[in-house]
């Protein structure tokens, strides 16, 4: 009896601890499904701020976490603080996952609205090269107006998913004055919970997924003393060359640009030499190379730019630290970068994953700095005309570090980027995104001739010039302004390779101004002038739309058999009949001031050449060595069909500007060729873009 007691003890016992480990298991279940990859509910929270896990605060309204759910224990929330008008929370998913239609669901409850517009969003992000981490596609939930309070309601959104995407965000937008809740998001792949799907074995790129810092950098940088700045420089020298050499940065595991605005407020504090040594080889230290890299060779002897390492031996730093570089350097990353990638068949640099952060106001002065160590760093390992430049290139960057912590305002920022982007002496450099004030723009047209800004057109503009500025007149003066002075200052700020590319670039904008009233002294047949010049609106600006040009015959007769093509309007089905009509001309007269509508070169050289004819050879980096240019072998042209075999005459000025540079020097391979004109604009090579902060990108001739 004692005995069957005992066993019936031992199974009650047994049978408690089931039902405690299976409650348990149910509690922690009903806590968090552990096979769940994403916080899509918000249940698990940052320690660190107190905030859901993974998901980050866009534009001015504040994330915050709320224990009003609809499911769990918590439900994220946005709130209006009376000095912005909208706000946005996402998460990021890596898009590793094979489907063609992503679809988010979730619940959107509203307090005390007086005004406003909440919904969801997806946002599927790429890198494409020419304007980097793009959107591929978006879609958000349209037209749902809120008012006072709403109960929690479920919506739904879709948008297809492209097979180059890298990464998808996913959340809620709020504008209006009140607080808005989000809570059970849920997301599928075909109808697929993505909770539970397999990776389809694409790279997740940990640099796509840190956004600790997408609505500031917490950086504040102003009157730096002398060592501050130094030291800042020296940074954005080390920044860069762990940037383009370190493997992990390389392989995408590393946001580099955050990495600077955790490692800056240790750097700024330092207050000598050692103290700053002390920091920088704590921080290098974490970045030595995992294992050697056995095709990282010294940079080719005939190479015609090597890498600089000269300010590793300049600055002070002690021998640990030059020997944690050279080594980051002997075992640098190898081929397609993260942040850089090689224009297929071109060669040229394609500067990936470079956020133009668009939500970044231009007074944020981590971005700022930021700005400036992207733009000089990709000047110092992949310009090919950095020699060119004609000034110390690190004396740059030491100049401008304390020009872009000064920055007040956006008006200042666009100023202080245009001018950094002017140093490199590069047509092709302009700056995209300026937010500027409406202009006024003239109904007259002007040009620097031998020097002299002169009236050369009263163009097609629509409006009327009642000024009494006539063509040929010569200004000279501006609202009071000598134009000297005027192109003095403007060649401050306006990128150009050479003189004649400077002289076009600021008779485009020398008229234009912010009000529709301009004051000129000019100098006429009849003596010095005084007049007003009316501006109109630019929106209301019209010229001769560039279609009608191409609607034109591009090659005709002149006189004396001289065959005559314009390179603006010709069209591909025009290259036959061309060298058959003009097979017997006396002479061809080719026109190339202007940009050819069509490539050219070997279609309408190969008409030139009786033998094949080298005619270019391009210097490009080397994608295992940053920083190294070396030349490729030449292209040549070669004969095709008969050679027109009488002289040739090609036309060139200012105006000829990249691929009319590359085409001239394709038909300067002709056997019997002639080009005459002006400077051109000193732009050959093909264009790479990159992105800047708070929504700019410029560009460089890129080989």
């Amino acid at each position: 009896m004692k005995l069957k007691l005992h066993v019936f003890m031992i199974t009650l016992k047994n049978i408690f601890l089931s039902l405690l480990l299976l409650s348990l298991f149910l509690l922690n279940s009903c806590k968090k499904n552990p096979k769940e990859l994403y916080n899509l509910d918000f249940e698990i929270i940052n320690a660190q701020n107190g905030l859901p896990k993974d998901w980050f605060q866009y534009a001015e309204y504040p994330l915050s976490l709320s224990k009003d759910a609809i499911s769990g224990r918590y439900a994220a929330a946005l709130t209006s603080t009376g000095n912005g008008n909208y706000g946005r929370l996402a998460t990021v998913l890596p898009a590793i996952y094979d489907g063609d239609t992503i679809q988010l669901e979730g619940y959107i409850k509203a307090k005390n609205i007086m005004a406003g517009e909440a919904g969801l969003f997806i946002s599927v992000r790429g890198s494409r090269g020419d304007d980097s981490d793009l959107s591929l596609q978006y879609k958000s939930t349209e037209n749902n107006e809120i008012k006072g309070m709403s109960e929690w309601t479920k919506f739904q959104i879709s948008c297809p998913l492209p097979k180059d995407a890298d990464y998808v965000e996913v959340g809620g937008y709020f504008s209006g004055k009140g607080q808005v809740y989000f809570d059970k998001f849920r997301v599928t792949i075909d109808g697929r919970d993505i909770q539970f799907l397999k990776n389809n074995g694409k790279k997740v790129y940990k640099a796509l997924l840190d956004k600790e810092f997408e609505v500031g950098s917490k950086i504040r940088l102003k009157d730096l003393s002398p060592h501050q700045s130094n030291n800042l420089f020296l940074l954005g020298k080390i920044w860069g060359f762990l940037k383009y050499y370190n493997p992990e940065v390389g392989n995408g595991e590393i946001n580099w640009d955050y990495e600077l605005f955790r490692i800056l407020p240790d750097f700024v504090s330092a207050k000598h030499s050692e103290q700053r040594n002390a920091i920088i080889h704590k921080w290098i230290r974490k970045y030595k190379p995992k294992e050697d890299c056995e095709t990282c060779i010294p940079a080719a002897s005939n190479a015609i730019q090597k890498p600089n390492f000269e300010w590793i031996e300049q600055n002070n730093f002690t021998s640990e630290i030059k020997a944690i570089l050279y080594e980051i350097y002997e075992n640098r990353h190898q081929g397609n970068h993260f942040y850089v990638n090689s224009n297929p068949g071109i060669g040229n640099p394609l500067f990936t994953h470079e956020g133009r952060y668009y939500f970044i106001p231009s007074s944020d002065d981590g971005f700022r700095l930021l700005a400036l160590y992207k733009y000089w760093n990709i000047i110092e390992f992949f310009f090919p005309y950095k020699h060119l430049i004609g000034k110390s290139w690190d004396q740059v960057l030491k100049e401008y570090i304390p020009i872009f912590v000064g920055v007040e305002n956006t008006s200042e920022y666009e100023q202080v980027l245009t001018q950094l982007i002017t140093e490199i002496r590069d047509t092709h450099a302009v700056l995209y995104g300026k937010k500027e004030k409406e202009k006024y723009y003239a109904p007259i047209e002007v040009k620097f001739i031998e020097n002299k800004l002169v009236v050369t057109s009263n163009f097609n503009s629509g409006k009327v010039n009642n000024s009494g500025l006539k063509i040929g007149d010569i200004i000279v003066e501006i609202n009071g302004v000598p134009v000297e002075k005027i192109v003095d200052s403007l060649s401050r700020t306006t990128p150009a390779s050479n003189k004649a590319s400077l002289m076009r670039a600021i008779s485009l904008n020398v008229l234009e101004s912010h009000t529709n009233i301009m004051k000129i002294t000019y100098a006429s047949e009849s003596g010095d002038r005084d007049t007003a010049l009316t501006l109109y609106p630019d929106k209301e600006k019209r010229r001769t739309p560039y279609t009608e040009k191409l609607g034109k015959k591009s090659y005709s007769f002149l006189k004396d058999s001289i065959g005559y093509i314009n390179l603006e309007s010709i069209r591909s089905e025009e290259i036959e009949p061309i060298k058959n009509e003009f097979y017997d001309a006396n002479g061809i007269i080719i026109d190339m001031r202007n940009y050819p509508n069509i490539f050219v070169p070997f279609l309408l050289g190969s008409f030139f050449v009786d033998q094949p004819t080298p005619f270019v050879k391009f210097s490009k980096v080397n994608e295992n060595n940053y920083g190294e240019f070396n030349f490729t072998e030449p292209l040549t042209i070669s004969p095709e069909g008969r050679l027109f075999s009488k002289k040739l005459v090609v036309l060139v000025n200012e105006q000829t500007q990249s691929q009319a540079e590359y085409t001239a020097m394709a038909f300067r391979a002709g056997n019997n060729t002639t080009i005459l004109g002006s400077t051109t604009a000193g732009a050959d090579g093909n264009v790479s873009y990159l992105n800047l902060p708070s929504g700019y990108s410029t560009r460089i001739s890129g080989i």
